[in-house]
C-alpha cells in the first residue's frame, strides 16, 4: 500500500482519538483537573466532569462519552454501580470504561471486571499509562463502530442483491399463468443458504402444446455463486437458444458458460420440455439430480428415478447432452431438486440419501389430495432439524387428472 495512504490513515486514527468526548467522574477536584491535564497535553480536548456517580449518570445522554474514566470511591453512587447501572443498558454496552482507584488487592480487582469495567487503573495516576490506556481502549472503540458501520452496509447491500436476485426466479402469477394455460400444475420451493445463493430456475412458454422448465445449481454459495445466477439468466434471456430442444439447449449454454466462468467453477442444468399433446417428457441433464416421477394410477403410487447424466456446464467448451423421454399421462407429477435435498445430512455423516426422498414422496403421494412440494419440505426439515448449508430448490410439474 502507498505510504502516503498509509501516513494519511494513520494521521485519520490520531485525530479522531483525540477528538474523542471524554467523561472524567472522581469526587476530589484535583484528581479531575490531574487528569484532564494529562490528556490535554496529548492534543485530548473534549472533557466533562462530574464529581459522583448519580451526576455522571445525569450527564452521560447528553455529553455522550467515547469513554469514561471512574473513580470507584465516591458518594451518592460508587464506581461500581455506575458501571452496574450502564451495563444494564444496551446503548453503553461496548462503552470503553477505565476505573481509576487505590484499591488494588485481587478481590477489589475482580470486583471491578464483575461489575462491568473495561480496564483497571490504579491510583496515584501514572500519567503515560493513563493517556496509553485511553489511546487503546479509544482506538478499539473506533475499529468497532467502523466494523459495526461496515457489516450495516454490506448488509444492506446484500439485501439488495437478495431482492434483485428473487426477481430473477417466477413469480406465483407468473407460474399460475403457465398452469393455467398448459392445464397443468406447478410447485415451487426456494431458499438460499445464506444471504445469496447458486440455485435458479426458471419456465417459459415454446408454443400452445409445449413449455419448458430448468433448475440450474452453481458450484459453492454466496456472492460468487449468485453473480454466476446473473450470468446465467441473462444470458439465456439475450440469446437465441433453441429451447425446443433439451440436448442441444444445453449445449448452447455449455458453450457459452464456459466462455466466461472463473476456472473451477461450474453449474449442473436439468431441462426439460414437456408436452402436453403427446403427454411427454423430452429432458436432458448436466449433471443434475435424478428427477422423480410420480404416478397415481388407481389406488397404485409409483416413484421413478429417471436417468440423469452429462458434464456440468462451463467444465469443457464442447459436451454434448442426451435427450431422453419419459411418459407424462395424466396423474403423473414431475419433480426436479438441487443436490442439497439428499445430500443434506440427517445424523453425523450420514446423508439424506435418494432412497430415503422417494420413500418420503411415496407417502406424500399416497394422499388423495393436496401438493407434494410443501410437505415434502416439511418433512425434510424435520429429517435434518432445519440445519443445511446448500441452496434448496425444488420444482413440481403436475398432469391434472381431469377424469377424476
Amino acid at each position: 500500500m502507498d505510504s502516503k495512504i498509509i501516513k494519511s490513515a494513520e494521521m485519520d486514527r490520531r485525530h479522531r482519538v483525540t477528538n474523542s468526548r471524554v467523561l472524567i467522574v472522581d469526587d476530589m477536584m484535583v484528581m479531575r483537573q490531574l487528569v484532564e491535564a494529562c490528556l490535554e497535553n496529548e492534543g485530548f480536548s473534549h472533557f466533562e466532569f462530574a464529581s459522583d456517580g448519580r451526576e455522571c449518570l445525569e450527564k452521560i445522554s447528553e455529553f455522550k462519552p467515547d469513554i469514561i474514566i471512574l473513580d470507584i470511591n465516591m458518594p451518592e453512587i460508587n464506581g461500581l454501580e455506575v458501571c452496574r447501572q450502564l451495563r444494564a443498558k444496551a446503548k453503553y454496552s461496548d462503552l470503553p470504561i477505565l476505573v481509576q482507584s487505590a484499591l488494588d488487592a485481587p478481590h477489589e480487582r475482580t470486583a471491578v471486571f464483575e461489575a462491568g469495567a473495561t480496564d483497571f487503573i490504579t491510583k496515584p495516576l501514572n500519567p503515560p499509562e493513563l493517556v496509553s490506556r485511553v489511546r487503546k481502549h479509544l482506538e478499539n472503540q473506533i475499529l468497532i463502530h467502523d466494523l459495526k458501520v461496515y457489516q450495516k452496509r454490506v448488509a444492506d447491500e446484500l439485501e439488495v442483491a437478495h431482492q434483485m436476485q428473487s426477481l430473477l426466479l417466477p413469480n406465483e402469477k407468473y407460474c399460475q399463468e403457465i398452469a393455467s394455460a398448459y392445464g397443468v400444475e406447478v410447485e415451487s420451493f426456494y431458499k438460499a443458504s445464506s444471504e445469496l445463493g447458486g440455485d435458479i430456475w426458471g419456465l417459459w412458454p415454446i408454443d400452445k402444446k409445449k413449455f419448458g422448465v430448468y433448475a440450474a445449481d452453481f458450484s459453492g454459495h454466496g456472492v460468487g455463486s449468485a453473480l454466476n445466477t446473473f450470468r446465467l439468466h441473462t444470458l439465456m434471456e439475450s440469446q437465441n437458444f433453441n429451447k425446443a430442444n433439451p440436448s442441444d439447449f444445453l449445449a448452447e449454454i455449455n458453450a457459452r458458460l464456459h466462455q466466461f466462468l472463473p476456472v473451477g467453477q461450474f453449474s449442473t442444468m436439468m431441462y426439460a420440455v414437456i408436452d402436453i399433446e403427446s403427454q411427454e417428457i423430452e429432458y436432458a441433464s448436466s449433471a443434475a439430480p435424478n428427477p422423480l416421477v410420480i404416478m397415481n394410477f388407481e389406488d397404485k403410487v409409483s416413484v421413478t428415478q429417471c436417468e440423469s447424466s452429462g458434464l456440468p456446464l462451463g467444465v469443457t467448451a464442447s459436451s454434448s447432452y442426451k435427450s431422453m423421454r419419459i411418459p407424462f399421462t395424466a396423474g403423473t407429477r414431475f419433480l426436479l431438486y438441487s443436490d442439497a435435498l439428499i445430500e443434506s445430512e440427517v445424523s453425523p455423516q450420514e446423508q439424506l440419501g435418494t432412497d430415503r426422498l422417494v420413500k418420503m414422496v411415496k407417502s406424500i403421494a399416497t394422499q388423495k389430495s393436496g401438493g407434494l412440494v410443501t410437505p415434502l419440505v416439511a418433512k425434510f426439515n424435520r429429517a435434518v432439524n432445519n440445519e443445511i448449508d446448500d441452496d434448496l430448490t425444488l420444482i413440481c410439474i403436475g398432469n391434472i387428472d381431469t377424469s377424476s
